[in-house]
């Protein structure tokens, strides 16, 4: 049985092909692989980072608003908004809007 196997290996092309590899671009290659693999990495960690610091910055500003109440352009932005969707009520009933 092994020598059948070994009868179906065509060991005459993966010594051709053997013989074609370059060591110093194979190093190359792992050098490069490794750069490819560590800025993935850094990658990942920084998403994960930002992610992190975004949700922070959220939940600060959340409990900030939550202790001092929304800051004067916030309540100003909403009053706008309100006033003109009210205008908008106004003008959809037929009024002077």
């Amino acid at each position: 049985m092994t020598t059948t196997m070994l009868g179906r290996v065509p060991a005459g092309r993966i010594s051709e092909r053997a013989q074609q590899v370059k060591p110093g671009r194979t190093a190359l290659n792992a050098v490069l692989g490794v750069f490819t693999v560590l800025g993935w990495l850094a990658g990942k960690a920084f998403t994960v980072l930002w992610v992190a610091f975004t949700h922070a910055w959220a939940a600060v500003a959340y409990g900030w608003e939550a202790a001092r109440g929304p800051s004067r352009g916030q309540q100003i932005a909403a009053l706008t908004a309100e006033v003109q969707r009210l205008s908008d009520e106004v003008r959809r009933f037929g009024g002077p809007g």
